[in-house]
């Protein structure tokens, strides 16, 4: 299956700021946006080989003539948009470009990181989706404004006792194309039909209508292929990248998450880790501070730890011995950062946290737990400390691999 991409740029040449922050693709930074989608390019392409974009003149401007990325084939199909559409409505050009592929295909959006293949019998699906979702907050309020358009569809006409279920459009495609192609086509009738009216509601909200909830209701229910079975609100299924890649391959940087700190740390360590010599030449385009060229113990201990990860088995990482980060002293009831005098007590599960001051396993840890016969499975213990030790790990530097 075909995997692609799409930029319409005209969100961010417009120069308008909004509460999602367009202008960077969300993200605190440009630079930040840049490295998202050289980081989700590259690992497509590693893992799934060829990959397309759909852009415009700017876009391939941007990622082919300056930033270089390695799409086998571009297509600037999506100069036209920016004539009829306002930048609001920043996911028009992701739908013409479902309307203009003519086999099957997968959608990426840029702040999704494949780290590795995706199962071939999900991509089988005639509708493939990241996840549904069931009555998600943010749906609340486009649906009482959706109704002050002119032409307000049947299927936006629905029981309020009823659950609201969408899709998450993080990855889209599939192989009924004529279908995608028929919704993507009625998305534009939507639109178009509310033009002289579409600017009386927000139209980045309305967004989220016309890129996910038209798919889910139109689309035949048997024919949608959700990648992940279940999500939670906030989405912490598919943003873990401290359990890759043993407990996922798959991370979406979707929304809020963007402006987390272990987000953006994750994105450019990860880039550096499996693609240095292309983040050597990133460093220097963006005028980034080269975390490959600094001497660092933190950087160093987390590339290790992603090197022992990717190569080492379950059974081998529950019954690594891992101790206490140089960098973090239990004292007084609280681990402590030696550098910046941060403090976190020692509560809930953090309690275990002295422990690591000798080597020590996920296994032992896990025992340990089990012997206090707290109501949870075996199974259920172990996820919780693997999650907990690897977030320790991964995002905080206050435990180690010994």
């Amino acid at each position: 299956m075909k995997l692609i991409y799409s930029f319409w740029t005209y969100p961010i040449r417009s120069r308008k700021e909004d509460k999602r922050n367009r202008l960077a693709g969300g993200w605190p930074h440009t630079r930040y946006h840049y490295l998202s989608w050289i980081l989700s390019c590259l690992l497509a392409k590693k893992h799934h080989g060829k990959i397309d974009l759909y852009t415009d003149d700017y876009g391939k401007e941007l990622l082919i003539d300056n930033l270089e990325l390695p799409y086998n084939n571009v297509h600037v199909a999506l100069n036209d948009l920016e004539k009829e559409y306002s930048s609001d409505l920043w996911t028009i050009g992701k739908t013409m470009t479902l309307k203009l592929v003519n086999e099957p295909f997968l959608h990426i959006d840029s702040d999704v990181y494949l780290f590795g293949k995706i199962n071939r019998k999900i991509l089988n699906g005639g509708l493939v989706c990241q996840n549904l979702t069931k009555n998600l907050d943010v749906y609340d309020n486009i649906f009482k404004e959706v109704h002050k358009l002119d032409h307000c569809p049947a299927y936006f006409k629905r029981n309020p006792k009823e659950d609201l279920i969408s899709i998450n459009a993080g990855v889209i495609g599939g192989n009924n194309l004529k279908r995608i192609h028929e919704i993507a086509e009625e998305v534009f009738n939507f639109v178009n039909s509310n033009k002289d009216c579409i600017h009386k509601i927000d139209n980045s909200e309305l967004t989220l209508l016309i890129d996910q909830y038209i798919y889910y209701c139109l689309f035949d229910k048997k024919q949608i292929n959700p990648l992940f079975d279940s999500v939670d609100q906030i989405f912490t299924e598919v943003l873990k990248w401290h359990v890759l890649p043993q407990k996922s391959r798959y991370v979406h940087a979707l929304g809020f998450s963007k402006r987390n700190p272990h987000t953006i740390v994750q994105l450019e360590s990860r880039l550096a880790y499996h693609f240095p010599d292309e983040y050597n030449r990133y460093a220097k385009k963006l005028e980034l501070v080269n975390i490959l060229e600094q001497k660092n113990d933190q950087v160093d201990r987390r590339f290790k730890a992603y090197s022992f990860l990717e190569n080492s088995t379950f059974s081998e990482i529950i019954e690594k011995p891992i101790v206490l980060s140089p960098s973090h002293i239990v004292i007084n009831g609280n681990i402590q950062n030696k550098a910046t005098g941060e403090k976190i007590p020692l509560e809930g599960l953090n309690n275990v946290l002295p422990v690591f001051e000798e080597p020590t396993t996920m296994l032992e840890v896990v025992d340990y737990l089990k012997s206090l016969k707290v109501n949870e499975s075996e199974e259920d213990i172990s996820n919780r400390v693997y999650e907990f030790i690897m977030d320790k790990i991964i995002y905080h530097d206050q435990l180690t691999f010994d």
